[in-house]
């Protein structure tokens, strides 16, 4: 008994360092960028939150369809803000910044396609739709004929026969985000404007973004925060430009942190059964152990050759509501997540 008892204390205090110990990543290196020439796929009948009155107003604390938790710089996020000005922000959050958003201000965990000064017009619509199902689910967010405010003679004026269409794609099981542009028409202004377009991290010094002088495609790597992209007539993205950005390749020496960061567990909390899924995988064998409160384990699995994607649904029949630590190992390396039966 005393050795059972020492055994427990022991589980526990393990349990507790893996669930409060947490890594910071950094989007600079957390994501690799690639770019291509692909094809962009107008929503239809999707969420919509912006129109033709829609300019700075930001649509604040929208909750991800159920099951759908998206993995990003490391950190699980089940809710987003839409900024009209071509950017999201994971999380509970309330974006009101306009331009910059990257090289200035406070707002962090930002996604930037088309960030500018922008303007619903006649015919705009910002609305986003989740399509797929399951693990293959895409949550799209997409800005439809919009316009952008122009400096003439002091005063802000709308563009004149301006009409921008692009996508923001989160790839829920992949952990993959894509920009994607469609038919971007721009007028002759005189004073061409210029986007921020690529990734904020948690701190204003943390970005993955994109440089664009002369061509969208290629564009260039963003060697400091206020590096951004030319948006004129003659330089925009033509219809299917695309921007990736990717989780990092992982390797031996990061194998623990990519247990952490592609985990997903849904729903939590729970009524039911849980489901776990694990993206990206490369695990010669992976083991799965769910305990209680106690240090009892109540549910062990084991696979090999894991590659890919991994999904496993644990039947929680029996169980006695309350506090549950799920423990994934793989080798020499382990993460524990805090999951609660209602």
């Amino acid at each position: 008994m005393k050795k059972n008892y020492v055994l427990k204390i022991k589980l526990s205090i393990v349990l507790t360092l893996f669930v409060i110990v947490v890594k910071a990543q950094l989007v600079s290196n957390y994501y690799t960028f690639s770019q291509s020439n692909g094809s962009m796929t107008p929503l239809v009948g999707g969420n919509v939150l912006g129109n033709i009155t829609n300019d700075d107003n930001a649509f604040n604390n929208i909750a991800f369809p159920t099951g759908f938790v998206f993995n990003y710089n490391g950190n699980l996020y089940t809710t987003f803000s839409v900024n009209p000005n071509g950017y999201i922000q994971l999380g509970a959050s309330n974006p009101i910044q306009s331009s910059n958003v990257i090289s200035t201000g406070n707002t962090n965990n930002v996604i930037a396609a088309l960030n500018q000064d922008l303007i619903g017009q006649p015919g705009a619509v910002l609305s986003w739709q989740v399509q797929g199902s399951g693990l293959n689910e895409v949550m799209i967010i997409e800005w439809s004929n919009y316009n952008m405010w122009r400096n003439a003679a002091g005063s802000n004026v709308p563009g004149v026969n301006v009409s921008l269409n692009f996508q923001i794609q989160l790839y829920k099981t992949l952990n993959k985000i894509q920009i994607v542009y469609g038919t971007m028409a721009v007028d002759s202004f005189p004073f061409y404007p210029t986007a921020e377009v690529g990734l904020r991290g948690s701190a204003i010094t943390d970005f993955n973004i994109r440089k664009v002088t002369t061509t969208w495609l290629p564009s260039a790597t963003g060697l400091v925060n206020t590096d951004n992209c030319v948006l004129s007539q003659t330089v925009t993205p033509t219809s299917g430009v695309t921007y990736t950005w990717t989780r990092t390749t992982v390797n031996a020496d990061n194998i623990e942190q990519a247990m952490v960061d592609n985990i997903s567990i849904f729903p939590n909390p729970s009524k039911r059964n849980i489901k776990l899924s694990i993206s990206d995988c490369k695990f010669e064998k992976l083991v799965i152990k769910m305990y209680n409160v106690a240090g009892k384990q109540v549910y062990s699995s084991e696979d090999t050759s894991v590659y890919g994607v991994f999904s496993r649904e644990i039947s929680t029949k029996g169980f006695k509501k309350g506090v549950y630590f799920i423990k994934f190992e793989s080798g020499e390396y382990a993460t524990v997540h805090r999951v609660v039966l209602q």
